[in-house]
């Protein structure tokens, strides 16, 4: 009996707070709806005021201040103004809507470069893949890079020193008894190879390729073409990075990094001399290491300009460390290889 009492005290209980809560609800629904009038009140007094004092007393200002919308309109003619495309870009447009029109079909690449805003219904343009209207570009930039190379190369024969002559041979002192010879260019301005000598241990830091570099053979983007700049003498020992006898054109994959799972690239060779050198560090031992440019019998005769056909990479440990004791009985090969380039070829699995 207890129990029950208590079950309805408890209803009558929650039954007077809910009729409390709904009386208080109510109460400021009416104050709000009464302060909402008021303040419609007070608007069409303040614009009948502010009539004959001028634009509802706010103050002279910009137009955007004034204007509703303005600066919002103001912002869209910005955007347009900078997704506005350019002259070829435009023309590109006016073309596909013309086949569109006349139902033919479009296959015109877009302009490579930043000409305008992606509206054309073609897929986006990927730059790093050749097509009809980048290889028209790039043959069209390639000629004039090129030119300018040659220029700067052939200038260098005005000069009687052998560093900026690379019509000659050119020996640099690396520090630590190491040097290098970068050997002279071919007549058709060729890379033709250099040789080092290299003492056990740490070596100098040297630089990347130049982007103005241009050996035979390399078009304007060699991403695209699966090229390379290669060093003949690498930036891991002490390479130059602009010095034109140090370069040659080569394919990405293989010849100058391994393709996946092969270990055939002039890089797999240059990390082989690198562990060689740093196994013998104080040691004092003489290493050399050659590389050479092959190249069909035209190129060297200077009547055409192509990339090497292959590479010859040759490292050796002279047995007495005489330096100039380089005879092959006084010579312990660790490794001599010919490697095989095919300029714009790109190897992208292995092959078993």
């Amino acid at each position: 009996m207890a129990r029950v009492q208590k079950k309805q005290s408890q209803n009558n209980k929650a039954y007077r707070n809910r009729k409390k809560s709904k009386a208080a609800s109510s109460i400021r629904a009416s104050q709000r709806k009464k302060r909402k009038q008021g303040q419609g009140q007070g608007q069409g007094q303040g614009q009948g005021q502010g009539q004959g004092q001028g634009h509802n007393n706010v103050k002279p200002g910009k137009a955007k201040d004034v204007i509703p919308g303005y600066a919002a309109a103001e912002q869209k003619a910005r955007r347009d103004q900078q997704n506005k495309p350019t002259k070829e870009y435009q023309d590109f447009l006016d073309k596909e809507e013309k086949h569109k029109a006349e139902g033919k079909p479009f296959t015109d690449h877009p302009p490579p470069a930043d000409m305008g805003p992606a509206t054309s219904t073609l897929a986006p343009h990927d730059v790093t893949k050749p097509c009809t209207h980048c290889d028209a570009a790039a043959r069209k930039n390639k000629k004039s890079r090129e030119q300018k190379y040659k220029e700067r190369i052939q200038d260098s024969k005005k000069s009687k020193d052998s560093e900026k002559n690379y019509f000659m041979d050119h020996t640099e002192n690396l520090g630590n008894d190491n040097s290098v010879t970068y050997q002279k260019l071919h007549p058709n301005g060729a890379a033709s190879g250099t040789q080092a000598t290299l003492i056990g241990g740490p070596q100098r830091q040297g630089a990347h390729a130049a982007s103005h570099l241009s050996p035979p053979g390399a078009y304007q983007n060699l991403q695209a073409h699966g090229q390379a700049r290669a060093h003949s003498f690498a930036n891991r020992f002490g390479g130059s990075g602009d010095d034109p006898r140090n370069f040659v054109t080569t394919s990405q994959n293989p010849t100058n990094v391994s393709a996946k799972g092969r270990h055939d690239g002039m890089s797999t060779y240059e990390i082989l001399q690198q562990q060689h050198l740093d196994a013998n560090e104080n040691s004092g031992k003489v290493f050399k290491a050659n590389t050479t440019f092959l190249y069909p019998g035209s190129v060297k005769e200077g009547t055409s300009a192509s990339p090497p056909t292959s590479i010859q990479m040759t490292f050796y440990q002279l047995k007495d460390g005489n330096k100039a004791n380089d005879v092959y009985s006084n010579r312990d090969y660790i490794f001599n290889v010919k490697l095989h380039n095919v300029p714009g070829y790109t190897q992208h699995k292995s092959s078993k």
